[in-house]
């Protein structure tokens, strides 16, 4: 069962909240320190007081409530996703139809989805989504945070066009606001370059946020090993063609062909090259200290027979590890 609250911010927050209760809709003011501090503690308020959806406006961003049944509606065709609000392009001045652009553009960066409007912040969420999300914003960015990092925990965002705004005309946000957008941008960007998916959602979850640095390391280490591994099964293979490439006599192509290999087959790249520059290393300490005969390294045939033996070796030792690995760490008391 949909059961909404409306969460208001801003300077005419009280004024909106009279306009909304006339049809008596459960209606929520946000206090707070900072307007991102203000909306994290109404998400929580309205968890606890059993509501499913929260529809967020901000008053001091042009928003209204005469869009509101356009969000109820949408909430209940779409109870899973995320619903964007976004105002007609006509209505703004240039600068800031030039400043939304360029929020856009990241965010699409960020996401690989084309979201309009997206620092508007006048949404719907869904909480039993959202609940375990963690964000740190504590200013108008916040909204661009959230909407990103659900979108990697693969929430839908659907978008509903504003059909009305306030005539206040809108500000450029201040200079502070801006360096706080850019931070903001450069670190989820580092996360989107440089992390698998299910880091990124692992790291920005309140669990990752409120554990110790052991059950840290522990759960990356699972998640940067099972990437793409949806099974043991599958991690095993990635190590196996890894440390069989690492060993076979296609030198220098190798890395090149499990590669090509693993991404054809969606196989984790990182068991693929941590396996295969682990056998490669072995194969030639083992010849190094005189405990493998070189003549039998150095032919074609025994290199061959070596590269089945260490993707053997490596395919059941992962295999074991994978197992483990699907276990998370349990967090300390």
């Amino acid at each position: 069962m949909v059961r909404p609250i409306i969460i208001l911010t801003g300077a005419r927050a009280r004024l909106l909240k009279i306009e909304l209760e006339r049809p008596t809709r459960p209606t929520l003011i946000a206090t707070g320190a900072s307007y991102g501090d203000a909306v994290r503690d109404a998400f929580n308020s309205a968890i606890s007081e059993g509501f499913t959806h929260t529809i967020v406006i901000d008053t001091d961003r042009q928003s209204t409530a005469v869009d509101v049944p356009t969000f109820l509606n949408a909430i209940a065709e779409y109870p899973t996703a995320i619903i964007n609000g976004s105002r007609p392009r006509g209505s703004l001045p240039s600068s800031v139809r030039i400043a939304r652009g360029n929020c856009d553009v990241w965010t699409w960066l960020e996401t690989g989805r084309w979201i309009t409007d997206s620092p508007l912040g006048f949404r719907a969420y869904p909480l039993d989504v959202i609940r375990e999300l963690y964000t740190g914003s504590k200013h108008q960015e916040f909204d661009v945070e959230i909407l990103v990092k659900a979108i990697w925990t693969g929430v839908d965002v659907k978008g509903v066009a504003l059909t009305a705004i306030a005539n206040d005309k809108p500000q450029l946000m201040p200079l502070a606001d801006v360096g706080r957008f850019a931070w903001l941008t450069t670190r989820l960007m580092l996360q989107r370059l440089m992390l698998p998916a299910p880091l990124k959602k692992t790291i920005n979850t309140k669990e990752f946020a409120a554990s110790p640095v052991t059950w840290h390391v522990g759960r990356t280490l699972r998640d940067l090993a099972m990437h793409r591994a949806r099974r043991p099964f599958a991690l095993a293979v990635a190590c196996a063609l890894g440390a069989f490439a690492g060993v076979a006599p296609i030198w220098p192509y190798q890395l090149i062909v499990a590669l090509l290999i693993a991404s054809f087959a969606r196989l984790s790249k990182g068991g693929v090259i941590g396996s295969a520059i682990a056998a490669s290393l072995g194969v030639k300490w083992l010849i190094h200290d005189r405990l493998l005969p070189a003549d039998v390294s150095g032919h074609w045939t025994g290199r061959l027979t070596l590269a089945i033996a260490a993707a053997i070796l490596a395919g059941v030792t992962a295999g074991f590890a994978a197992k483990a690995l699907t276990r998370a760490p349990r967090r300390s008391a």
